[in-house]
């Protein structure tokens, strides 16, 4: 991991994986440094001589030439004697001293603040670094608060964060077992921004990876500052961490406003399928819908993927309230559904009072993705029935098969022509549609041999080193194969916080595509839309974002319960 800086005085939060404490301590003691540590008379901590042991460190050597000592834990609350420790460690000529603080012990607020600050002091006073180390399940988010706003440097594991000014730098990885320190930390930054000039840098700049957890502890750690009017400012993503934000900021609350003025409420929903044989049919529907919209101060989105919207587009003219999408065929069913979504809210928070879309639909590029299509289909008229959109998909019965079309009519509640408007009685509910056509298991893939297999997932970094390596051997793009890695990591973050252990991953690549399933031993979910929509689209930071970013980054997401384990089916071809 990219570092940020020397670290004088740092706060380590750890879980049961000590090494990094470990590693810490046994780089001062090979560069000659001297190791002070606290004894706590209830033996409270973690036990630094046991954790430097397993390291394969000589604790006794160490001990015996004096590079190593504990001192009592009340002496860190005495100034003057921990200085006089500090003092004589340098006069016996090691060229820094390494003080572990903080380990376990009951201080009240008032104990906390002076030992802290005789830290600040001694870190400042003499060549000395100072660690704080903490166990993460041990703190109330209130402690959490008050640790971070006395360390200007934090860590845990592979996230490492530093305060300065109006800044915060954030380097590594960003996800689930790091995300109260990031939520902490920003919340102090916040407070000091309030305070001045409510502006906040986060500069990610060093920032590998975030997942939906990761995101998460940024919109809860700043809900203060953007609620009181203030600004959050990201500095320098990297490519792929921006794609990332990119996505995500796809999911926005829809303001109040009107193009005559007063709020916009939720319209009546409607999703229409249209079947033409020409194009002077298609446009006897099309065109006069969308003008009608238009009169009524709705905004048109004429949806273009270089076949039935070109004619609409013509025809509609110029109009400041016609927005022309451009669609890519290659583009994700799920990742469409999302651009969809974002259009509709960004007209409304311009004034329009309703949406009216026609034009090109999604039309799937290989046969492996039509059911998908399907699914996001039949998904629109659950993710978007809030809205007041009114939408109608143009089908051109000379293109597409007997059955394909009837299958698409089983994705739309209503039909319309030229001379009528009526319900669809061969219409399914969107869940009953999903599950009727759900994806079959397992993947003919599944039968050969994978190439990663994880029995036991306890650590996201070591799965996604072992992704990259399994996905570095594919076919797929870089881009592609960084969505895919991604995407694997939610799911078996997912898993990891909801399911039961053990976590097994398995990776098969084949000539044109890659299929990964994470599986756990938990019931799971059995809700066909989970993940095309996410929880609290009003509140960011109660937002549960892993598998709505998940289906957005692979082709297809299949979920299979079983009695005794449930399993998640991931699919990317490109």
């Amino acid at each position: 991991m990219t570092g940020i800086g020397i670290a004088r005085h740092l706060m380590l939060l750890y879980g049961p994986d000590r090494a990094w404490l470990g590693g810490w301590v046994s780089r001062g003691l090979r560069t000659g440094e001297k190791v002070l540590y606290p004894v706590h008379a209830g033996g409270s901590g973690p036990p630094l001589l046991e954790i430097l042991d397993e390291r394969g460190v000589d604790v006794t050597s160490a001990t015996a030439r004096g590079a190593l000592q504990a001192l009592p834990s009340a002496l860190y609350r005495r100034p003057g004697e921990l200085a006089a420790a500090v003092r004589e460690a340098l006069q016996q000529g090691h060229p820094a001293v390494r003080v572990v603080a903080g380990i376990g012990g009951t201080l009240s607020r008032q104990e906390y603040a002076t030992s802290e600050q005789i830290l600040n002091d001694l870190c400042h006073t003499y060549p000395a670094v100072v660690l704080c180390p903490y166990r993460k399940d041990d703190l109330t988010d209130e402690q959490l608060r008050l640790f971070t706003a006395w360390h200007p440097h934090s860590r845990h594991r592979y996230l490492e964060l530093r305060r300065r000014d109006r800044t915060v730098v954030v380097a590594g990885q960003a996800d689930f077992s790091n995300e109260r320190l990031l939520r902490g930390v920003l919340s102090t930054a916040v407070a000091a921004a309030l305070a001045a000039s409510a502006v906040l840098y986060v500069d990610i700049s060093a920032l590998a990876l975030i997942s939906a957890a990761g995101w998460r502890a940024l919109a809860q750690g700043s809900v203060d500052l953007r609620e009181r009017g203030g600004r959050l400012i990201l500095v320098a993503p990297q490519p792929a961490v921006a794609r990332m934000i990119k996505l995500l900021k796809l999911d926005v609350s829809v303001r109040a406003g009107g193009r005559g003025g007063g709020m916009v409420m939720p319209g009546a929903f409607a999703h229409d399928v249209l079947f033409f044989d020409t194009t002077d049919e298609l446009l006897a529907v099309t065109v006069p819908f969308l003008r009608r919209g238009l009169a009524e101060g709705e905004a048109a989105v004429v949806v273009d993927a270089g076949r039935n919207g070109t004619p609409i587009a013509y025809a509609l003219g110029d109009d400041p309230w016609v927005c022309h999408v451009t669609r890519d065929p290659r583009q994700r069913p799920a990742r469409a559904l999302s651009m969809f979504q974002h259009t509709v809210e960004e007209a409304l928070a311009a004034g329009a009072r309703g949406v009216r879309i026609a034009g090109d639909v999604g039309l799937p590029v290989r046969p492996s993705q039509w059911g998908e299509w399907v699914s996001f289909e039949a998904a629109f008229n659950d993710v978007l029935a809030g809205y007041p959109v009114q939408a109608i998909c143009p089908w051109n019965t000379r293109e597409f098969s007997e059955e394909a079309l009837r299958t698409v009519r089983q994705t739309h509640p209503s039909v319309i022509t030229a001379c009528s408007r009526r319900s669809n009685p061969d219409y399914l509910e969107p869940r009953d549609c999903l599950r009727r056509f759900a994806a079959p298991a397992p993947d003919p893939l599944e039968t050969t041999g994978p190439a990663l297999a994880v029995d036991d997932v306890t650590d996201l970094e070591v799965l996604r080193r072992g992704l990259e390596g399994a996905l570095a051997g594919s076919t797929l793009p870089v881009e592609y194969a960084e969505d895919m890695a991604f995407a694997v990591n939610e799911v078996a973050s997912n898993a990891m916080q909801h399911g039961r252990p053990p976590v097994q991953v398995r990776l098969w690549r084949g000539p044109a595509k890659v299929v990964c399933t994470v599986r756990d031993h938990g019931p799971g979910f059995d809700d066909p839309l989970a993940g095309y929509h996410t929880e609290h689209r009003t509140d960011p930071a109660r937002q549960r974002l892993g598998l709505w970013l998940a289906r957005r980054l692979c082709d297809r997401l299949d979920f299979f319960p079983h009695a005794d384990h449930f399993t998640v089916r991931l699919t990317t071809a490109p």
